[in-house]
């Protein structure tokens, strides 16, 4: 099984923009956090496991307590019920774990990062901590990733890849999980673009998202895409176990996703502003992915078999110095030379 997952994360990994997240992560959440490491892990911590330490973590979060079942179909309520309680009943429902319910970390400031990977294209992400599934500001954050970069006349996604032609995608999402989420913006930049320019301008929508907010248009193109496709995803038995069973798990609400639609209902354009001031105008990770750079060995070859012998020792050149006498007699030696705005004074008694 460690194998089968260490396969698995040299996979993931070894694509391009592969090991991406490996630094958000680390640049984004303390090590404390439980975001704080990628799901996968690191091959270290793999390598390190035990057979206990497997049977353990199984104990304490894959028990009964920990756990939620959704039944949905063609089923008659309480015979689902019984047959859950006759296959499932006698499992011991072991520990029910105790874990935070929310922890947004702040970054302390803005943080810069440049990482090399063998892709055709740069890229930039953008990315900001934001709050858990299930709080009152994330349906207001989700109209803002579409005002930004939600289809091809989004903002930042006409400019870039429409108008000026320097990019080739755009995306922008405001993922929300358990305990935390991100907002992340993500430019895919044509390999000759300037990339200083491409951040320019997508820090130049932002502001102007955080203090207007969307357009009527933006917001009820949103609203008319989300709410529709929870209703589609009503009509399919098994979206429908998924988004009862998510927002149970997350919330302890199985219906929260009904709270979550009347939220995008009731959302406005000076509503959706103050949400993204609060949370788009606070510190953020930019984190930008260049093509490894063309380099080449030189192609003058060097006999390596022996040790290069030192030439003549060159006459030694001292700069030239002045000196004089005080009245008590100490004597001074004065000197100069100018590379370094630097005085140095040295009292021998």
């Amino acid at each position: 099984q460690r194998g089968v997952v260490q396969n698995e994360k040299r996979q993931g990994e070894n694509q391009p923009y592969g090991t991406v997240f490996n630094h958000i992560v680390k640049a984004t959440y303390p090590e404390e956090h439980p975001y704080g490491h990628t799901v996968i892990g690191s091959m270290e911590d793999l390598n390190a496991a035990k057979l206990e330490d497997v049977r353990d973590w199984f104990r304490t979060w894959y028990g009964p307590a920990n756990a939620v079942l959704v039944l949905a179909g063609d089923i008659k309520p309480e015979d689902a019920k019984a047959k859950v309680e006759q296959y499932f009943g006698e499992i011991p429902p072991g520990p029910p774990p105790s874990h935070p319910k929310s922890w947004v970390p702040k970054l302390a400031e803005n943080q810069r990062e440049v990482m090399f990977d063998r892709v055709a294209a740069p890229r930039i992400y953008k990315t900001w901590n934001i709050p858990e599934l299930g709080h009152p500001d994330g349906e207001l954050l989700d109209v803002a990733a579409y005002a930004l970069a939600g289809d091809k006349n989004a903002r930042i996604t006409k400019r870039l890849v429409h108008d000026e032609e320097i990019a080739t995608q755009v995306s922008a999402s405001a993922g929300q999980s358990e305990i935390a989420g991100q907002f992340r913006v993500v430019v895919t930049a044509k390999p000759t673009a300037d990339l200083d320019h491409i951040e320019k301008v997508i820090d130049e929508e932002l502001q102007k998202l955080l203090r207007e907010g969307p357009t009527t248009a933006e917001l009820e193109k949103l609203q008319v895409q989300n709410i529709s496709g929870i209703v589609q995803q009503l009509g399919t038995t098994t979206a429908k176990a998924s988004l009862l069973a998510t927002w149970e798990t997350y919330t302890g609400d199985g219906n929260g996703w009904k709270d979550s639609v009347k939220r995008l209902e009731a959302a406005t354009p000076a509503k959706v502003a103050e949400a993204s001031r609060k949370w788009l105008g606070a510190n953020n990770y930019t984190l930008t992915v260049q093509p490894f750079p063309d380099y080449a060995p030189a192609t003058t070859k060097v006999d390596r078999s022996k040790l290069p012998q030192p030439d003549a020792v060159a006459a030694a050149k001292f700069p030239k110095y002045e000196t004089a006498t005080l009245s008590n007699g100490m004597k001074i030696l004065l000197a100069e030379r100018h590379d370094t705005p630097v005085v140095s004074i040295n009292l021998s008694i």
